[in-house]
């Protein structure tokens, strides 16, 4: 169907989210698995070279999420000292998320960082 549109003219952007294997003209949106990478960094930063984490990922199904696991695996290949202890899906929702993540910190007490990368943060406004 998409492809039938782009065939016919019309100019096709995908936004936030791309769609992959598709002839769309153009992505704007986040590099995902820079984010990733960037998380990574960001925990060595702060913690040195060695870290006993639990990531907390919105969804395998997602290629945002996917893409910002594999990112900071990617960054991970450089740290011999970091350990992904568990990666547990919340499925970007904030209850979820919370129970998921007190049952994983509470099986696994040696985790000293968690990465989440899917629940957005509230304003006054929200």
């Amino acid at each position: 169907m998409l492809d039938e549109l782009i065939n016919s003219g019309v100019f096709v952007v995908a936004v936030n989210n791309d769609i992959s294997g598709k002839n769309r003209h153009c992505y704007v949106g986040s590099n995902y698995f820079n984010g990733g990478e960037t998380a990574c960094a960001l925990i060595e930063a702060v913690l040195g070279e060695r870290a006993n984490i639990g990531i907390v990922l919105g969804s395998y199904n997602i290629m945002g999420h996917r893409k910002r696991l594999e990112g900071f695996r990617h960054r991970m290949e450089q740290l011999p000292g970091f350990e992904i202890i568990d990666v547990i899906e919340n499925e970007d929702d904030e209850i979820f998320s919370y129970e998921r993540t007190k049952k994983m910190l509470e099986r696994n007490p040696e985790i000293n960082a968690v990465f989440s990368d899917s629940i957005r943060q509230h304003t006054v406004n929200d």
